[in-house]
């Protein structure tokens, strides 16, 4: 059986029809060899094209999320500026209903004092020069004083 089947494959082969079926067969598989061949080429052309518009996504991503990322930033700190700015005027309120100095206050009164310790200095060290000056009067007086006496 199986040389009877050899056999009509080698009669349909040598037939015109078999000689067209393996011209045919020939020809798509030459196709398909180039079809693989170009398919093998444009692969890394597909990828470097991937390669390259995947950068340019991340960048032009990578960008956009810094934008986002600043404008929250910047609206972050309006609205920090914001509590700040009423928890100060909160506090000064309360400061000044109970009666606390301030810090201005505090410093208003150290440089008073400064200036008043600065008199004092400048007085007081006035007096110690006046005081020396008659201490030679008082002394020549007590002498007058003991010589009448005498």
């Amino acid at each position: 059986m199986i040389a009877n089947i050899n056999g009509l494959f080698e009669q349909v082969g040598q037939s015109p029809l078999g000689k067209t079926a393996r011209r045919s067969a020939n020809i798509i598989w030459n196709a398909h060899l180039a079809a693989l061949e170009t398919t093998r080429d444009e692969t890394g052309r597909v990828f470097q094209v991937a390669i390259k518009e995947s950068g340019k996504l991340r960048e032009r991503t990578r960008d956009r999320a810094d934008d986002v990322v600043g404008e929250i930033a910047g609206r972050a700190d309006e609205q920090l500026s914001a509590f700040e700015e009423a928890v100060q005027r909160s506090v000064k309120r309360v400061i000044h209903r109970i009666g606390l100095p301030t810090a201005q206050d505090v410093d208003a009164l150290s440089r008073r004092v400064e200036t008043l310790a600065k008199r004092i200095e400048t007085q007081a060290s006035r007096k110690r020069k006046t005081a020396k000056r008659r201490r030679p009067a008082a002394k020549k007086r007590a002498k007058t004083a003991a010589k009448r006496a005498a």
